[in-house]
């Protein structure tokens, strides 16, 4: 089993795929296979993700930043998750994962782009907070809380 780092850092993740009304994401996706299109039409090759990634990063005036994950990186914090995880019921439903505590998640059926996502997490949408360690679902983040105590996580 992986080791967890003591520094958890705030990740939310949100299903982006196309067509699913999820607003800037989906105007981010539509930009780059727009650019992508321009690029090959004017004779340029992109045979891999890195070198979409790479005339993404060229081009002059575009306010998106790129970061490219290397597949070690990848790899790296694969390592870190443990092997015995609980599955998350409804998972098809989900479209956006909050997290800022090790083996703690909060989802929501649809995503939130509020400000106070800042709140981890915000009220918006119903979010549900699941436990990873026992996978004991709670409506309301402030029960999984109180429940955690003063426990350590892994």
């Amino acid at each position: 089993m992986g080791r967890l780092h003591s520094t958890v850092i705030k990740t939310t993740f949100t299903y982006s795929e196309k067509s699913h009304g999820k607003e800037a994401p989906d105007g981010i996706g539509g930009a780059i296979k727009r650019e992508a299109d321009l690029y090959v039409h004017r004779g340029g090759e992109l045979q891999t993700p890195q070198d979409l990634y790479e005339m993404l990063n060229k081009r002059l005036g575009s306010s998106i930043t790129y970061y490219w994950v290397s597949r070690e990186s990848i790899e790296s914090c694969d390592e870190l998750i443990p092997g015995s995880l609980q599955a998350v019921k409804g998972t098809f439903k989900i479209h956006q994962v909050v997290s800022s505590q090790p083996a703690q998640i909060t989802h929501r059926e649809v995503s939130c782009f509020c400000k106070r996502l800042e709140m981890s997490p915000c009220p918006c949408y119903k979010p549900v907070t699941v436990d990873l360690r026992n996978t004991v679902h709670h409506t309301d983040p402030g029960l999984f809380l109180s429940h955690l105590g003063n426990k350590k996580v892994f």
